[in-house]
């Protein structure tokens, strides 16, 4: 919109330094400032996504009965509608194909019950989901330890709190302990033979690549990989490794705006 300035007025009495000062702030302010403070200019404003674009899952009863139940994982809401829409999306899509579910990084179980949340027909079928984490709450050092004080208020307290998180489903493997190793272990006893959706969420990309290059042979054509944190500010070095890994299959990962990011096979 362009700034007519009336003569007389203040603003026309201004030293033409300060003028200048004035009304490029004011072009800022109009431009940028005004319609981010906005909500009606953003009705969809949340874990640094902003859109005016169509968000009508956000009154899917499907999903507002998963994100809800996703919810009662943490006691309050996060704000993650985008990443739950995405992950129950992933899970819906790959429910068909042959294959069980995987997560690399459960934490306290916040994706994987929206998920299941949103799958009637999960416990009349017979897919299998296995759930990897050390289900501690300790912060995860450079070295992929976990034995500082400081902790993550999205990881488990315990084993126990999580499996009683999922007490409402079957088929539900919970396999404590650190990666790659654990995930090893499954596969040389041929106990998942193939992978239709994957979950990676372990915030060390280092281990993160080590995992795909086991899982990638048994996902499911067509199958998917949902990557939590792949463009998220702050975890660039999981952008490059991720980004290195795709390469390597000859495939590209799409970014979300929410910050994740998705691999079909």
């Amino acid at each position: 919109m362009k700034t007519i300035i009336i003569k007389g007025s203040k603003i026309d009495k201004m030293n033409p330094f300060y003028k200048k000062i004035y009304l490029f702030f004011r072009y800022i302010f109009n431009k940028y400032i005004k319609n981010i403070s906005n909500p009606k200019y953003y009705p969809y404003y949340y874990d640094g996504l902003a859109t005016r674009h169509n968000c009508s899952f956000l009154n899917n009863e499907n999903f507002l009965k998963s994100y809800n139940r996703g919810k009662k994982t943490h006691g309050l809401d996060y704000e993650m509608p985008f990443r739950a829409h995405q992950s129950i999306w992933c899970a819906n899509n790959t429910f068909e194909l042959e294959g069980d579910f995987v997560e690399f990084g459960t934490g306290k179980g916040f994706t994987m019950t929206c998920v299941l949340e949103s799958l009637e027909k999960w416990n009349v079928s017979d897919k299998k989901m296995w759930l990897f984490d050390t289900f501690k709450p300790e912060v995860v050092d450079q070295e992929g330890n976990q034995d500082g004080e400081k902790k993550c208020k999205f990881y488990a307290e315990n084993l126990d709190s999580v499996k009683k998180n999922f007490a409402g489903w079957q088929n539900i493997n919970f396999i404590e302990g650190k990666l790659p190793g654990t995930f090893k272990k499954i596969l040389e006893k041929k106990e998942i033979k193939n992978i239709s959706f994957l979950h990676v969420d372990l915030n060390y990309p280092t281990v993160e690549f080590e995992c795909l290059e086991y899982a990638w042979p048994i996902l499911s054509k067509g199958g998917v990989i949902l990557f939590d944190d792949y463009a998220y500010s702050g975890y660039e070095k999981s952008y490059k490794l991720m980004n290195n890994f795709a390469k390597k299959v000859n495939k590209l990962i799409l970014t979300t705006p929410s910050g994740q990011g998705i691999l079909i096979k």
